[in-house]
């Protein structure tokens, strides 16, 4: 996968710090739904395979498994540990509600794990491939 970016400082070890732009599922016409919960801009480490400098604008790359993974543990592990919590409870011999209390408390978990998860190991997934030209940058 890869996506347009702009080098905003370079870091030790052959890395870099870019932003990238994220695309809304809306069209990125945020004007007109203002309803948006995110930045528009995601700053982030790539490795700097091309050499850029400050000010660059260039193209980075991600793995498709490192973005199937990480679409794994945001979408699927909350739903799966939803479903697991009710159906445990249940079996257990506990009531609905305690069973759908039990169903949330497993959901709430499942998001906690994904943030401590995320912040604690860094986010290199994406290497820097290639520069892009001023002309190219404008079309």
């Amino acid at each position: 996968m890869t996506q347009d970016a702009k080098v905003i400082k370079i870091l030790p070890g052959n890395k870099a710090e870019v932003i990238v732009v994220r695309a809304t599922a809306c069209g990125s016409n945020c004007s007109n739904c203002e309803s948006c919960i995110y930045d528009k801009e995601m700053h982030t480490e790539a490795f700097n395979k091309a050499g850029a400098s400050v000010g660059d604008n260039v193209i980075i790359e991600s793995k498709t498994k490192v973005v199937m993974k990480a679409a794994l543990l945001a979408y699927i592990f909350p739903i799966v540990m939803l479903l697991l919590g009710f159906i445990i409870a249940s079996k257990f011999g506990a009531g609905e509600g305690v069973s759908v209390l039990v169903a949330f408390i497993a959901l709430a978990v499942s998001i906690l794990v994904i943030f401590v998860t995320q912040r604690k190991k860094p986010n290199i997934g994406y290497d820097i491939v290639r520069i892009v030209e001023e002309s190219e940058a404008n079309d």
